[in-house]
């Protein structure tokens, strides 16, 4: 009798499934924030003294009289100062708020630097640092406020490096226009929250933004496969920490 016959395998190719693992480079949010006050002088110069950094993130916002500082709060009520927004609040007030001995009284007496503070340690040649500039905006900015504040961001960079080495993100969007019109060149970076409503898709192909923004904890395979599908910008994930106590 003869063998009953074996079903034969299907001779359907395999899909063949390439995963190209981009080159991952380390930016310091905030400066190097695990281990200085945020956005302070000393967590920006650890950015630049450590050879794995590849750059520094940090937020500025413009004070009542126009000074722009380098700070993340929408108020000081975190450091002790008073519930008044940023941008109603004068730089005289601003500048006596002691940042660090939230961090530990080893960093008692930092203070809010301005944004020329930071400016000033980039080297001449920064092409391998990439600055990362994120403009905080205050609900209370707006309008011709708020154009206000870009363009004086926009010139006080300019008075130190070409604004085209520097990368300006934003979650007000608004703001990413204004740059925008400053030039075609302009290094932008779309930053979300909200990475699962879509609507950053078409801002960035408006924009032709350089950079998608979004927590590291939306990162998943899912999402980048789907902004490697839809987009040409890369992708920068952010930590979510509160660094106030180091290990």
């Amino acid at each position: 009798m003869a063998e009953p016959k074996q079903p034969r395998k299907s001779k359907k190719a395999q899909k063949k499934i390439t995963i190209v693992r981009p080159p991952v480079q380390i930016f310091g949010h905030r400066g190097n924030s695990g281990y200085f006050p945020e956005n302070s002088i000393k967590a920006f110069k650890s950015c630049l003294e450590i050879s794995g950094i590849s750059g520094a993130e940090i937020d500025v916002q413009m004070t009542r009289d126009g000074e722009v500082i380098v700070y993340h709060d929408e108020d000081l009520t975190r450091f002790g100062g008073p519930k008044a927004k940023i941008p109603t609040t004068s730089w005289n007030e601003i500048k006596k708020i002691d940042i660090g001995s939230y961090y530990g009284p080893e960093f008692a007496g930092t203070t809010i630097p301005l944004l020329d503070d930071l400016m000033a340690l980039l080297p001449e040649n920064s092409e391998d640092f990439l600055l990362n500039i994120e403009l905080k905006i205050s609900p209370v900015l707006k309008g011709e406020n708020l154009k206000t504040f870009v363009h004086r961001l926009y010139t006080q960079v300019d008075s130190w490096v070409d604004p085209r080495k520097i990368l300006f993100s934003s979650f007000n969007w608004d703001c990413l226009d204004i740059l925008r019109h400053y030039s075609q060149e302009m290094r932008l970076g779309v930053l979300t929250d909200q990475p699962d409503e879509r609507g950053w898709i078409s801002k960035v192909k408006q924009l032709n933004a350089e950079f998608l923004i979004v927590p590291m904890s939306k990162c998943d395979p899912e999402f980048i496969a789907l902004v490697t599908e839809e987009l040409e910008a890369g992708i920068i994930a952010y930590t979510e920490f509160d660094y106030k106590l180091k290990e």
